[in-house]
């Protein structure tokens, strides 16, 4: 026989035996060292956190996760934006009289949750069929006091912020207010200023990120001068209209 075969012959299976030997006598050391290093690995070959980890391994995870903070941006910011507001509406507590309106408004928003604006709002005011029933039936005759106008300017605070999904269409940004105001309101009875206070609850619900939707109900409270004697007339309104924000894009100090 051939002396080159029979030293092939009985080399290989020396090689396949050294090398099973190394594998085997390599894997405790190996596991050893992962133990040692605190990884271990899941069913997928991931390493694995939590197992074998020493008590300052841990206490170092619980520090990097108070530390770590996702906060999301809203979309929309208010402080140190001008809002431009256009509404109409009409009155809601006098049904002798019908008090249609139109309103206009300047606001500033100094804060993200605090605005101060200037309004006017004009009357479009006229008698309903209620006032000529009594007229005609009882023989009375109801004093008139139409609204004519309205200017002064309040002060809004948004402590609700908030948002929703619109049919599946999108997410809208929301917020409600609490509105107090001062100023003067003028009537058919006479050209005196009649001071007047305002009180009132604000929805806006934001189109884009310069674009709104709002909602406001409103008491308007001043005192009339009436032939029985003076009077304090609750004038509730409600109108609705469109905002426009300036500048049209937020500004954020930080990066995302």
């Amino acid at each position: 026989m051939d002396s080159t075969r029979v030293l092939k012959t009985t080399a290989q299976p020396l090689l396949v035996t050294i090398f099973l030997g190394l594998v085997f006598a390599t894997t405790p050391v190996l596991a050893q060292t992962a133990v040692d290093l605190g990884v271990d690995e899941d069913d997928d070959g991931t390493p694995a956190v939590g197992e074998g980890t020493t008590d300052a391994d841990e206490k170092g995870l619980e520090q990097l996760q108070d530390a770590i903070r996702v906060i999301q941006q809203r979309p929309v910011l208010r402080r140190m934006r001008l809002e431009l507001q256009a509404q109409t509406g009409l009155g809601l507590a006098d049904v002798m009289f019908r008090n249609q309106l139109i309103s206009g408004a300047l606001r500033f928003h100094f804060a993200e949750n605090w605005s101060i604006a200037g309004n006017y709002i004009h009357y479009f005011s006229r008698k309903t069929s209620l006032h000529q029933t009594v007229a005609d039936d009882y023989e009375l005759f109801p004093e008139t006091s139409l609204h004519q106008w309205y200017a002064g300017g309040d002060l809004s605070w948004s402590p609700i912020y908030g948002k929703f999904n619109f049919f599946g269409k999108g997410i809208l940004q929301f917020d409600i207010s609490l509105i107090v105001g001062a100023g003067v309101t003028v009537t058919s009875r006479s050209t005196d200023l009649k001071p007047t206070g305002v009180i009132g609850l604000g929805l806006r619900i934001f189109l884009t990120r310069w674009l709104a939707f709002t909602s406001e109900f409103r008491d308007h409270i001043f005192v009339e001068d009436f032939n029985a004697g003076n009077e304090v007339v609750n004038h509730v309104i409600y109108q609705g209209g469109f905002s426009i924000f300036f500048p049209f894009k937020n500004k954020y100090r930080f990066a995302r």
